[in-house]
């Protein structure tokens, strides 16, 4: 098959247009190795968090697993009324 010239040439490979050859990638990362980092503005937003006060969990009662084993407790009583009654 020979090599589409010309204005169908880009349907034919239609991600031609965004392909990168190995020179354009080393450039690209070499643009994001030089960025400028500023590692104690991170320092001293990290300590500042870390400085805060953290608000204490409270101990609360989970009232639906309390309803929860309650009503399975009722059910499996109920079962047992039932079967002690038709023996």
């Amino acid at each position: 098959m020979a090599p589409q010239v010309g204005r169908g040439a880009d349907r034919a490979r239609p991600f031609a247009a965004f392909t990168l050859n190995p020179i354009e990638i080393l450039r690209i990362l070499v643009r994001m190795s030089q960025t400028p980092n500023d590692p104690a503005g991170s320092t001293q937003q990290f300590q500042n968090f870390q400085q805060q006060a953290q608000p204490e969990k409270v101990a609360r009662v989970n009232v639906g697993l309390i309803a929860g084993i309650v009503a399975v407790v009722a059910l499996v009583a109920i079962i047992a009324i039932a079967i002690g009654m038709t023996m």
